[in-house]
């Protein structure tokens, strides 16, 4: 089973987190005896990635574990110049 938990992108994160998990536990109570016996696991993309361990964070949430996925374009010395550049 999986539970798909859209958000609107954009810079307040916590504020993602909080809708997400949100979302997450209302579905989470209506499907609660479908679902009892099924582990649970996070997954998140780029975004998804932060947001999950931010709700990790935040929320003593009962996982199995995150499964955090990003892409990036660039090699990773580049990438770490961009870093560099944006944090000062």
């Amino acid at each position: 089973m999986i539970i798909a938990t859209p958000y609107a992108s954009g810079f307040d994160h916590f504020h993602i987190a909080d809708e997400m998990q949100f979302k997450f536990d209302w579905c989470y109570r209506m499907l609660q005896e479908t679902i009892q016996d099924l582990p649970t696991f996070g997954v998140g993309h780029s975004l998804g990635s932060v947001v999950h361990l931010l709700i990790g964070s935040r929320y003593a949430v009962q996982r199995c574990g995150n499964v955090l996925m990003a892409f990036n374009s660039k090699v990773f010395h580049q990438s770490l110049d961009e870093i560099a550049k944006s944090t000062g």
